[in-house]
């Protein structure tokens, strides 16, 4: 096992984001909450659930798209699934009442969401409701066809956060419980803002932003597929993302000889890289164990690609080169972090 080498004392940083959930949704009398999992399980008895099997080479990580998010018209039909054409998403106001076959036993239920600022928001389907902490809404809630070859729909609701901490929380109705199962760092459907949000492929999976603390405060595109727990991440590799939405590297400099590998086993191909050197950083997949991930790098003056392993211990990125396990800023300069 490496062995630490100068670790500083923790850093206090404020964090912004979302403590890891979703909508902070409330129970109450009309709901048990408790029944995420067996939500899920219901639904898709009988369907044929969901491959787990994702391709996840990292040279097929879903680009971001433009995906124009279509509002069907009072003219259309409101039991029409959302399809291909409409992103398999469709976009209502708040306050909007609609109608729709969640469950797929063929009889619509009323939705209705209503959210204001820094207040309880509540998501009705039919008789039975569910409160949510609501911070910067939307402006909107959605209704998405997250695989069309199962019998089931979901509803979306999306919040800015608190400070640009975008987020959306998906809902499962079984004809008696609302639950949600699973949650995206990114809008999804129509906003306000009219930011580019996730893209839902309605194969199962969803394309969505996600943001990262791993050498600096980045962000990235996560593939997520649903299963039978719920929404899962599927990302094999989170590629680095610039302002403008462009898979871009990160230029740094290091600071001290580094050791990394040509190949993320850490079994050969070891690499001396020297102190002063310019390396991109373009991604990262996750590591052997819990809290580690391998870094990707592009090294012009070795003319190599190389992984180095990464360590998160209380909100500080370590990075293990060799027997040695150096906090980040003693090993790179050039990373930052957001807070």
């Amino acid at each position: 096992m490496p062995q630490r080498e100068n670790v500083r004392p923790q850093s206090v940083r404020i964090c912004t984001n979302k403590e890891k959930g979703g909508l902070n949704v409330k129970t109450g009398a009309k709901l048990h909450l408790c029944a995420f999992v067996t939500v899920i399980m219901l639904l898709l008895t009988g369907c044929g659930t969901a491959d787990s099997g994702v391709e996840t080479e990292p040279d097929k990580v879903p680009a971001v798209t433009q995906q124009e998010t279509q509002m069907p018209t009072e003219a259309e039909d409101d039991q029409h699934k959302p399809g291909e054409a409409d992103g398999f998403v469709h976009s209502y106001p708040l306050g909007t009442t609609v109608a729709y076959d969640l469950n797929g036993d063929g009889t619509e239920e009323n939705i209705t969401v209503n959210a204001q600022e820094y207040a309880d928001g509540k998501l009705t389907i039919g008789s039975t409701s569910a409160e949510f902490m609501a911070v910067n809404p939307t402006g909107y809630f959605t209704v998405v066809n997250v695989d069309q070859s199962q019998n089931f729909l979901l509803v979306g609701i999306s919040d800015y956060g608190f400070s640009d901490d975008n987020v959306t929380a998906l809902f499962a109705y079984d004809g008696a419980q609302i639950a949600e199962v699973g949650h995206f760092e990114d809008v999804l459907g129509a906003n306000s803002y009219d930011l580019t949000g996730a893209t839902c492929h309605g194969d199962g999976t969803i394309s969505a932003r996600v943001r990262l603390d791993v050498l600096g405060t980045w962000t990235a595109m996560g593939l997520y597929r649903m299963g039978e727990a719920g929404l899962e991440d599927h990302t094999e590799l989170y590629r680095r993302m610039d302002w403008e939405d462009r898979f871009a590297g990160w230029e740094v400099t290091t600071k001290t000889e580094l050791t990394m590998y040509a190949d993320s086993t850490q079994t050969s191909g070891q690499v001396t890289v020297p102190a002063g050197t310019m390396v991109r950083m373009t991604g990262i997949k996750k590591g052997p164990r819990e809290n580690t991930h391998w870094a990707y790098f592009e090294v012009d003056a070795l003319d190599e690609d190389l992984w180095l392993l990464t360590e998160e211990i209380e909100w500080q990125t370590f990075v293990c080169s060799g027997e040695k396990l150096l906090d980040s800023e003693e090993a790179f300069d050039g990373f930052f972090y957001a807070g």
